[in-house]
């Protein structure tokens, strides 16, 4: 039978470029980590856009590039994926429901939001066919990879600061992200952890946790201490598009050292950078973005010693030394994407060493020392910061999370199959490092498939695809899964789009297995995306029943240098308010340490709070953050 699917045009390549990428983009919009409603107007819209050009790009390929046998195959050979993307989904939308209840509407946006969705949706849809049809196919196709890379830096660069300093208002909107700028404060005070009088007023578990030696993040220090460089001059916002740009250079520079192709080279860091998954990533004050850079160089310098086959004994140790210094960083950024990520490589270490011993030996020991000091140190850190080794700085002991809690009777049946679907997710996490499986298909059939038979490595990129798709819907929000968690796949992914390209521009030969793994990529995140617009778009409009789009900005500083409060604490925090739970990770992460040197002192209000605020801070003012009239601070007076 003819497989429409296989069947490329010019224009289908342009269309796959942006749509690809800005479906990943999409995606993200509905993962549970980065919520919407703490943002701006313009953010929010930011995102809603980016939402919809994702929709309306799915809708030009299923017409355009599969037609209506391609449709037929999508939904015939993934019938049993979809369904089980869209119970899941389901039943954690039901949760939702089932949970919260119905209660008065507070997300003023919702309306406006959705509204801006579909016209969004028809718009993107119009002007991506005209501007693809009309100029992109003509213009682009006719520049040199050089430049095309060139101009997309630039432009790139340009439109992540304008919505990282002005959309985004250059602060960090949430909770981790605002954590990690606390932990780079702390940093620039010079400790990871804040001994100051009062500290365990601030004390919010998880994020902000108490130990021995006074208040501390809970995330590891690797990203936090390169954010420092920037937070001290106030520029925060400008970390991570800078790291976009390295990134994209970096790739450039590995798959010409890999593929010796550098109109590939070109296009794969373009393409990169064309992604909405990089766009939103660098507006934001998260990890993923180093530890992706991280893990590159350590590949990069991993090729050269171990698999590069260096003659140059000497030059192969100093390769291997930056290789162990890029994997020391990246375990100290975030250690679970560490493991994951380099378990190929594991792997073939394994392998080099049972082929070529005597050659890879002396390297693979010298990255093995930096990896086992990397995490010696990091359990030292733990022994620092919460006085036991093995008691992991998110809370609880690393052993009890791996074995998991017992379960508790459940007395409805939507409650057994919540807690059915939880402990699947839980074991996924724990014991199959969620992602793993996804990666090492893709890594094995992509970077090593010229060693096997073509089909086998059709095989391990197609259910990579699979498995890679269905854990950035099925589980979003939930553990290690949802798509922000892939980044440092991304690359990878961008080497695929680009081998596509050049494929059917005539410039690269061989290159059957990355157009056919984009296919299956394309088609598995248009479902992704469908279920987005049916399930978890609906399933953020119950959340933003309870947090109201404001609930996170500059309008607290102002308000305080308007009402001119000096010298002063102020409480911002209530437990049964989830609006001042969001402001206070908010003002948190522009606290400075030691906390006697804040102008301003941001504490929660506990149950006795201002007694002991005034009984800590004698000399200061203490305010209350009114939860009434908006911004308003209440004088607290204290007791003589």
């Amino acid at each position: 039978m003819e497989n429409i699917m296989l069947r490329f045009t010019t224009r289908d390549i342009a269309l796959l470029i942006p749509a690809f990428f800005l479906i990943v983009g999409g995606v993200i919009v509905s993962e549970g980590g980065l919520y919407l409603t703490p943002l701006p107007v313009y953010a929010a819209i930011h995102k809603y856009v980016l939402l919809g050009c994702a929709i309306g790009a799915s809708l030009i390929i299923i017409t355009s590039l599969v037609h209506w046998r391609g449709i037929a195959s999508l939904f015939g050979s993934e019938k049993t994926v979809s369904k089980t993307l869209i119970l899941s989904s389901l039943f954690f939308s039901f949760g939702l429901w089932h949970s919260y209840g119905f209660k008065g509407w507070q997300g003023w946006m919702l309306y406006p939001s959705i509204g801006i969705f579909f016209s969004t949706l028809g718009i993107s849809t119009l002007a991506y066919i005209l501007v693809l049809r009309c100029c992109f196919h003509n213009l682009v196709f006719k520049l040199s990879e050089e430049k095309l890379f060139r101009y997309s830096v630039g432009i790139f660069f340009c439109m992540s600061c304008v919505m990282a300093w002005w959309a985004y208002e250059g602060i960090p909107h949430f909770g981790d992200a605002a954590i990690y700028a606390a932990e780079a404060n702390l940093i620039l005070s010079g400790d990871i952890a804040s001994n100051s009088q009062g500290a365990s007023l601030l004390v919010y578990p998880p994020p902000i946790n108490e130990g021995p030696n006074g208040i501390f993040g809970k995330y590891p220090y690797g990203w936090p201490l390169f954010l420092a460089l920037f937070v001290n001059f106030n520029i925060g916002w400008l970390a991570n598009p800078l790291l976009v740009i390295l990134l994209a250079f970096m790739l450039r520079k590995v798959v010409s050292s890999l593929y010796k192709n550098e109109p590939l080279a070109n296009v794969s860091a373009v393409v990169f950078l064309l992604s909405g998954f990089s766009v939103i990533a660098s507006t934001e004050w998260l990890s993923h973005l180093t530890v992706c850079l991280a893990l590159m160089i350590f590949y990069y310098f991993y090729d050269k010693s171990i698999i590069g086959g260096q003659n140059n004994k000497l030059q192969s140790l100093i390769n291997s030394t930056f290789a162990g210094m890029a994997l020391f960083y990246a375990i100290h950024t975030r250690q679970l994407d560490s493991f994951v990520f380099t378990l190929p490589i594991v792997a073939y270490s394994i392998y080099a060493l049972l082929s070529r011993f005597s050659k890879v030996v002396l390297p693979l020991i010298n990255i093995g020392i930096w990896g086992i000091a990397a995490v010696a140190l990091h359990f030292r850190i733990n022994q620092y910061l919460r006085g036991d080794a093995l008691e992991s700085p998110y809370g609880g002991n690393y052993a009890q999370q791996v074995a998991g809690q017992a379960s508790t009777a459940k007395s409805e049946l939507l409650d057994y199959v919540l807690w059915a679907h939880q402990s699947i997710v839980d074991i996924g996490y724990f014991w199959f490092a969620g992602a793993a499986w996804a990666i090492g298909f893709i890594v094995v059939g992509i970077r090593y498939g010229n060693l096997i038979k073509k089909r086998t490595s059709l095989f391990f990129a197609c259910w990579g695809a699979i498995f890679l798709s269905y854990g950035a819907i099925s589980f979003y929000g939930l553990g290690w899964f949802g798509p922000r968690w892939y980044y440092p796949l991304l690359p990878v992914a961008s080497l695929c789009i680009a081998g596509a390209i050049l494929y059917f521009k005539g410039k690269i030969a061989d290159a059957k297995a990355p157009p056919l793994l984009a296919k299956f990529s394309i088609n598995y995140l248009t479902i992704a995306c469908l279920v987005s617009l049916t399930i978890a778009l609906p399933n953020w409009a119950v959340r933003l029943k309870f947090d109201a789009p404001f609930s996170v900005n500059t309008q607290l500083m102002q308000e305080i240098e308007k009402q001119n409060i000096q010298h002063a604490v102020v409480g911002v925090f209530n437990h049964e308010k989830n609006l001042e739970g969001k402001l206070f990770r908010n003002v948190i992460s522009q606290q400075t340490f030691p906390l006697e040197t804040s102008e301003v002192i941001f504490v929660i209000m506990r149950d006795g709070w201002a007694e002991t605020a005034c009984n800590v801070w004698p000399d200061r003012n203490i305010y209350a953050l009114s939860e009434t009239t908006g911004f308003d601070m209440k004088r607290i007076v204290c007791a003589p």
